[in-house]
């Protein structure tokens, strides 16, 4: 079965025409409300209805930075115009950073100025941060961009009009070429601010020690709305639907991420609409249904509405594309599958690894690797982990991504067979979960059995090499659960209707559970502006520290179901990521999540 359709999936889907839809989406700035981000939807409509899908449409929602969607903030509607930063050197060398003609360079969401354009002062900022120097000033700052994400709150209270930094500057694999990085200012800012080069920053120092001055003109038309454009192949009625889905918003050029996927997205509608002209066999099942949209918030928005509008508002699964055409020698990442979390009772996960690992063999003969991880959460897959949603939903990507979010991310580092891969892995992994109830059971329970031996095996590597941690307890239990989860996958194999089986935790009804007392799908970040700014700060120094701390809360809170202790959420989570979670990390995470209001515990 696999193999059949994979050579169908290889064979039908064309290159050509995905990388042609790359290299025209990383012309535009996509930000999530603007001008770009709906000249491409209009793209994305348009190509999907010249395959013959008659289901497409373009939905426009606010764009006004206030709740929309549950705990969802729709984005601010900004679409740069203008930005430039101008400044000279006493001997006469000029340099000017120009937005329009250099990716990156003017900051998401900086403030416009007077109209014209505005002369102020630099000052050097790194490390002089008093009110008299600051104050109606642009500030000149070096360092990484933890450091600038702690400063720019501070530039703000003491009156800074803007900033110039290289915070985000990165060089390519071979440490030559420099590129400018993504800077994201909050949404209702009142400054501005100019990412640069290390040595187009090396340049402005030296104007800020001929106390020069700088001339900078933004602006920015705030009329765009939010798209998301959807499209979909119906099938059985009532037999439900299985998502795609991929983002439309990044700044300009953002060809991995995510242009790459909105194009996959777009092979992967080709070659159904192709297959379905010669097999009617492919009309039969669950339908599919394709989602572009901002990140996050277009989802969110699609399923907000869907909840109030439709009865079967929910798909049976999901799969994300983010980030899935990386040149993996350019870029220095493999193939990722991120698994559907465990609380998730799906074999979505066994399945997801079968599919990718044949697409692989089968295109062996060109370079690149592949490998399945935990869930993170990082992207659009993560609002079906939520208990409000619970739907299994995988991701296919890349990482890690030496480009991701610099203007390095560009066309050229894009690989032709890594799109081939990657539409042809999300087309087989579709129409098997659309097959629901006809999948071959005998193919459930082989490929299944593999993925528990090699479970198993990996379990018992983490195990070894954590084997003294709590007097080899932590690997004691890491092993328990994995049996157990093994054991629930092949049950599963048995009962595809979804009937309860055991869960692989080790939750029992006992004082002091946590739940969660949040509506719709799980939003981390709205989680953390709730909690008090002591709890916050320790937060957000956590994330700065290592970002994983983010994967952390949301796995703590899609496990705050109230079967669980706060040691249990700890416990199981570390064990699903495969790692030990630092000595008291854990509860100083889930002391913040109850003081912010969105967990409690219970007692039974």
């Amino acid at each position: 079965m696999l193999e059949k359709l994979v050579r169908l999936a290889l064979g039908t889907v064309q290159e050509q025409p995905m990388m042609s839809y790359i290299s025209y989406i990383s012309e535009y700035d996509r930000y999530q409300a603007s001008t770009g981000i709906s000249a491409v939807a209009t793209y994305v409509a348009d190509i999907a209805r010249s395959y013959g899908i008659e289901d497409v449409s373009i939905q426009y929602f606010p764009a006004d930075s206030e709740r929309h969607w549950w705990s969802y903030r729709a984005p601010a509607s900004w679409s740069p115009l203008i930005g430039k930063l101008r400044v000279s050197a006493l001997d006469g060398e000029l340099l000017e950073v120009n937005h329009v003609e250099q990716p990156l360079a003017l900051a998401t969401y900086s403030a416009a100025t007077p109209p014209g354009g505005i002369t102020a002062r630099l000052v050097n900022a790194t490390t002089d941060l008093s009110s008299a120097k600051v104050s109606g000033a642009i500030a000149v700052l070096k360092g990484d961009y933890a450091h600038l994400q702690e400063i720019i709150p501070r530039l703000v209270a003491l009156g800074a009009i803007g900033f110039v930094s290289d915070a985000t500057s990165c060089k390519d694999e071979m440490g030559k070429a420099e590129h400018t990085g993504r800077i994201e200012l909050d949404q209702r800012t009142s400054i501005f601010g100019f990412s640069v080069t290390s040595r187009e920053l090396t340049f402005i120092s030296k104007c800020v020690e001929e106390d020069r001055k700088a001339f900078v003109n933004i602006e920015v038309d705030q009329s765009a709305l939010m798209p998301v454009v959807m499209a979909s192949l119906p099938a059985d009625p009532d037999s439900g639907e299985i998502w795609l889905t991929a983002h439309l918003c990044h700044p300009r050029p953002g060809a991995n991420d995510n242009a790459s996927g909105v194009a996959a997205l777009l092979g992967v509608a080709a070659t159904y609409a192709e297959i379905r002209k010669k097999d009617c066999s492919w009309r039969r099942g669950k339908g599919i249904r394709f989602i572009w949209g901002p990140e996050f918030l277009g989802l969110a928005a699609v399923l907000h509405q869907r909840r109030l509008q439709t009865k079967n508002a929910l798909p049976d699964a999901a799969i994300n594309l983010d980030m899935v055409g990386e040149d993996q020698r350019a870029c220095g990442g493999p193939f990722v599958v991120e698994r559907s979390p465990d609380c998730i009772k799906s074999l979505i996960n066994p399945i997801s690894d079968a599919v990718v690992a044949s697409i692989f063999a089968s295109t062996g003969a060109d370079l690149g690797t592949w490998r399945s991880v935990p869930f993170t959460g990082f992207s659009d897959h993560a609002l079906f982990a939520d208990p409000n949603v619970g739907r299994p939903a995988v991701q296919l990507c890349h990482f890690p991504d030496r480009f991701n979010h610099s203007s390095g991310d560009s066309f050229d580092k894009v690989s032709p067979v890594e799109m081939v891969r990657s539409a042809a892995s999300a087309v087989v992994l579709s129409r098997i979960l659309a097959l629901g109830n006809g999948i071959p059971r005998r193919f459930l329970e082989s490929i299944t059995t593999e993925w528990c031996a090699r479970e198993g095996t990996y379990a018992q590597s983490i195990a070894r090499t954590h084997a003294t941690l709590d007097s080899g307890s932590w690997a004691r239990e890491l092993l328990l659960y994995t049996d157990r989860r093994k054991a629930l996958m092949l049950s599963l194999t048995h009962n595809l209707q979804g009937a309860e089986v055991d869960s692989c935790s080790f939750a029992s009804p006992t004082l002091g559970m946590i739940k969660g007392r949040w509506c719709g799908p799980f939003n981390t970040r709205e989680m953390v502006a709730d909690m008090p700014s002591t709890e916050k700060q320790k937060i957000e120094e956590s994330v700065r520290r290592d970002k994983r701390t983010l994967s952390l809360l949301f796995h703590f809170a899609i496990k705050a179901d109230g079967t669980r202790s706060r040691d249990q959420i700890v416990r199981e989570t570390s064990f699903e990521v495969g790692r030990p979670i630092e000595d008291g990390l854990g509860m100083q995470l889930l002391d913040a999540m109850l003081a912010s209001g969105w967990i409690h515990e219970v007692n039974h």
